[in-house]
This record gives structure tokens, C-alpha cells and sequence, in this order.
């Protein structure tokens, strides 16, 4: 009996192989980071699953351009900070066809979407703290504030949407400076001239946006992607990317110090 079983854990084991293999690229350079071959021998049925996964499958059958959505992985990748990753999929799309000029500007955008995004997401927990302990503050002038609420305005649909759940008006207030430069960004208005066709560049800020749950910004950016011609599937599936990505890409980059763990308290 204890045979018959050891023998099915070998085949299990064969079989966890062999889905890793069947990644050969990502096999091949992540598995100098992580020992791949540990899991497999200690949880096949985990990593079978994980790599041989029919929702990876049906996604990677969806009705992006193969470059795109390369490129949509490349700016999802560098959100997660996801180094080799990045390497095989960036690999790919340049075999794709993708420029040099492409594939940075994919990975810029997360550069400058991660910092604002974070911002925005907690304006609201800093504005209830200054409202309570700072003192003294000098008041700023009304030429600041207006040249900071013509810098929100600029941006209407985000001033619109987003000024719902955020008084952009109190830090415009408080703070003008720092609002005309956060919102009037001259990283922004170089990476927003790069030489991806419009629609795409949607599809990769909505990506993006998934990956850091930003709601509102989502909205903003797919409403943008209609107008521009993207279809209801197009934009499913760049969401549906970000939903298996972060889950794999977050298990991968804590395996080391799982096996370490294991290795020394599991018996």
C-alpha cells in the first residue's frame, strides 16, 4: 500500500514537472531565484495547478493583439515590481514585433500611475489628521489657489469623478503648490506623448488601475477606451489579466521564504 501511494506521489511529481516545463521561459529564469523543483517534489498538486491553470488558458485565448497584450502584462509586471517577469514577457513582445519605445513606455507608465494613485487613495485619511493637528499655517494666497484649481480642472474627468470620494478643493486650499504640480505633471505630459496608439495606452492605465484597485480611475479610463474603439472583450480581458497576475506573481516572489519556513518547521 505504502508503495502504491509513494509511486502515485512520484507520478504527481512527474506531472508538477512537467507543468513547469511547459512554461520553459519562466521555468528557465525565474527557477534561478526560486527552486521551483522543491515545490514540486512537496506539493505537486499545487504547482500543477498553478502552472498548467485553465483560467491562465482561457484569458491567453482572449481577442487582444498578441503584442498588446504582452505589453498589458509588461505594465502589469512592473506595478507588481516583478523583475524577471518583466525580462520573459518583454522578450516576447519584442519577438512580437514591439519596439524598444513601446515596451518603455509600458513600463513608465506605472512609474508615474503607482505614486499618484497611492496619493489619491489616501488624501482623505491626511485631510481628517490636518484638520485636527495642524496649526498656525500661514493662509495661501488666492493667486496659488486659483492656478491649483485650473490645474484640477484640466484633468475634467477625473476632477469630476474623483472629486466625489476626495476634497481635491481643501488641498487646493491648503496646499496649492503641491496640488498644480501633482495634477499640471511634466512627466505626465511626456509619457502621454509616447508612441503608443491611443486606445492602447488606455488599455495598459486600465490595467494598471486594476492591479491597484483605484475604482474611480478605472472608470475614467474605460470610458476613454470606448470612445477610442475599444470593445466590451478588449477591456475585460486587460481587467481579467491584473485578477490572475497578482495572485501568481505575489506567491511567486514569496516562495523562497515559504521554503525556508518549511524546511525548518514542517515534520
Amino acid at each position: 500500500m505504502a508503495k502504491a501511494q509513494e509511486m502515485d506521489k512520484a507520478t504527481r511529481v512527474k506531472r508538477a514537472k512537467k507543468a513547469l516545463e511547459s512554461w520553459e521561459e519562466i521555468y528557465g529564469i525565474i527557477n534561478k531565484e526560486v527552486d521551483f523543483d522543491f515545490f514540486a517534489r512537496e506539493n505537486p498538486d499545487l504547482v500543477t495547478l498553478l502552472w498548467d491553470d485553465p483560467f491562465w488558458e482561457q484569458i491567453n485565448k482572449g481577442v487582444l493583439d498578441n503584442k498588446v497584450r504582452e505589453l498589458v502584462i509588461i505594465a502589469i509586471l512592473t506595478t507588481l515590481q516583478a523583475g524577471p517577469g518583466i525580462a520573459i514577457h518583454a522578450e516576447r513582445a519584442f519577438k512580437l514585433g514591439a519596439t524598444k519605445e513601446e515596451v518603455m513606455e509600458a513600463v513608465y507608465w506605472p512609474c508615474y500611475a503607482v505614486g499618484k494613485v497611492t496619493g489619491v487613495m489616501v488624501l482623505e485619511s491626511v485631510k481628517s489628521a490636518w484638520e485636527r493637528f495642524a496649526k498656525g499655517d500661514k493662509a495661501e494666497t488666492p493667486e496659488k489657489v486659483d492656478k491649483a484649481r485650473k490645474a484640477l480642472e484640466s484633468w475634467e474627468e477625473i476632477y469630476g469623478i474623483i472629486n466625489k470620494e476626495v476634497d481635491f478643493d481643501f488641498y487646493a486650499r491648503e496646499n496649492p503648490d503641491l496640488v498644480t504640480l501633482l495634477w499640471d505633471d511634466p512627466f505626465w505630459a511626456q509619457v502621454n506623448k509616447g508612441v503608443l496608439d491611443d486606445k492602447v495606452r488606455e488599455l495598459l492605465v486600465i490595467a494598471i488601475l486594476t492591479t491597484l484597485k483605484a475604482g474611480p480611475g478605472i472608470a475614467i479610463h474605460m470610458e476613454r477606451a470606448f470612445k477610442l474603439g475599444a470593445t466590451k472583450e478588449e477591456i475585460m480581458e486587460v481587467i481579467y489579466w491584473p485578477c490572475y497576475a497578482v495572485g501568481k506573481v505575489t506567491g511567486v516572489m514569496v516562495l523562497e521564504s515559504v521554503k525556508s519556513a518549511w524546511e525548518r518547521f514542517a515534520k
